[in-house]
């Protein structure tokens, strides 16, 4: 019955196989919300699902509606397996490797995270080395 709603409010987002996904996306989250043991959390699901939904109405590229429906899936997949209705958090992508720059030694600030290798990061010390020997040698 709310998907029907909500197919109505969305005229032009979907077409095809993609309507489809997403109207069995939006099922499969009311009927997770039913059966979940929460009250407050079950709320959640239902608001969260028509909130994304309403808010991703507007989209026309079969890629990004594609992305947002794997999101909403992936989503879906990690509330239940763990039991947690709410976002994942991620400040940073998984995997994602970070390397520390040490500041120059007549620094005060604490080392700061970087994109560079640690090759470029040495390359970029023996430059400020040499820079500060050529500075005190004149």
């Amino acid at each position: 019955m709310e998907s029907c709603k909500l197919a109505s409010a969305w005229p032009d987002m979907v077409v095809g196989t993609d309507a489809k996904k997403a109207l069995k996306l939006f099922r499969d989250l009311l009927k997770t919300a039913k059966i979940w043991k929460v009250p407050h959390e079950q709320k959640y699901i239902r608001e969260e699902a028509r909130a994304q939904f309403i808010a991703n109405q507007h989209l026309k590229e079969p890629t990004e509606i594609a992305a947002r429906i794997q999101d909403g899936m992936e989503r879906l997949e990690y509330a239940l397996h763990y039991g947690i209705p709410y976002p994942r958090l991620e400040h940073v992508k998984q995997f994602t490797v970070r390397q520390y720059e040490e500041k120059p030694q007549d620094s005060v600030e604490s080392p700061r995270i970087t994109g560079q290798s640690k090759l470029d990061q040495a390359l970029a010390r023996k430059a400020r080395e040499k820079k500060a020997q050529q500075h005190h040698e004149n």
